[in-house]
């Protein structure tokens, strides 16, 4: 036996959970799995007992030879993997636990965010705080202080780089997720029960109890203010929930404790469609 070329990563077998999930694909002697939906990669897969046994230098090498079969089992917890005279069960592991982060001593979570990247998390405390950590780093967390009522939304930009937060207090904040300090804010006439990010993160969508969608508009330059950009107006009580539709975010779903799911355009404030769910809308 002797080490593969680094070069050499051809793909001789691929195979998809019966629920269209997850892919895998042999790389040469490396297993590579894909989350379809998002097209991310998951991980590759690592034979402890070929690091054990000096045969692998580095984790991600899952045989010694090619892999030239794949298999997920119908339920797709197990993949079996063959190459040359040898078969190997990969068993999909459940309630993997990454981070155990600290809220402290203030009570109960409020609500939580994660960016689109999953480097950072949010969580809104019962003492109108938010804990932000970096996945990276969650022992380095920052607390964003500044809203005098109970938060009620967080959502994180597209990018990643903004944290937007919707209060009891009628105000809407931008935080800068790297600094972790205000960038900007705004204040509407009813307390903010959904916030969204619209227009590819240049705009903010923002629901409550008025039964008004507003959507807000970021400052141009550096210390100004949310200026309100429209509103969007037909649900008949709260607005309890809001979500953009992907990838520009021009559209936007909101749900409402009518019972009731409206679609929108936002240019334009029309609404494409309403669909009634039959009881109360907590969330989209």
């Amino acid at each position: 036996w002797i080490s593969l070329p680094e070069g050499l990563n051809p793909i001789y077998a691929v195979a998809m959970t019966a629920d269209g999930q997850f892919a895998a694909c042999g790389r040469a002697n490396q297993i590579f799995i894909y989350h379809l939906p998002s097209g991310q990669l998951v991980t590759r897969l690592t034979d402890p007992q070929l690091l054990k046994q000096g045969l692998a230098t580095q984790p991600g090498v899952a045989h010694r030879d090619m892999v030239h079969s794949l298999a997920f089992s119908p339920d797709g917890n197990l993949l079996a993997s063959g190459d040359y005279r040898q078969v190997k069960l990969w068993r999909r592991p459940r309630d993997m636990q990454k981070l155990n982060l600290a809220l402290g001593t203030t009570g109960s979570v409020q609500t939580v965010a994660v960016s689109a990247d999953g480097q950072w998390i949010a969580a809104a405390r019962a003492d109108k705080k938010i804990k932000l950590w970096s996945v990276t780093n969650p022992k380095e967390a920052k607390l964003l202080a500044g809203h005098e009522k109970t938060l009620t939304c967080l959502q994180f930009s597209p990018d990643g780089t903004k944290l937007v937060s919707g209060a009891a207090d009628q105000s809407i904040r931008v935080w800068d997720v790297q600094e972790g300090e205000l960038s900007t804010q705004g204040t509407g006439p009813s307390e903010v029960n959904a916030v969204a990010w619209i227009a590819d993160g240049r705009q903010i969508a923002s629901g409550g109890a008025d039964q008004v969608i507003r959507i807000w508009k970021l400052p141009e330059t550096p210390g100004g203010e949310l200026s309100q950009a429209g509103e969007l107006k037909g649900h008949e009580a709260a607005i309890t929930a809001l979500a953009a539709v992907p990838p520009k975010g021009g559209e936007i779903i909101s749900g409402s404790s009518d019972g009731s799911l409206r679609h929108w355009k936002i240019e334009g404030g029309k609404m494409l469609k309403e669909m009634k769910h039959g009881g109360a809308v907590t969330a989209v």
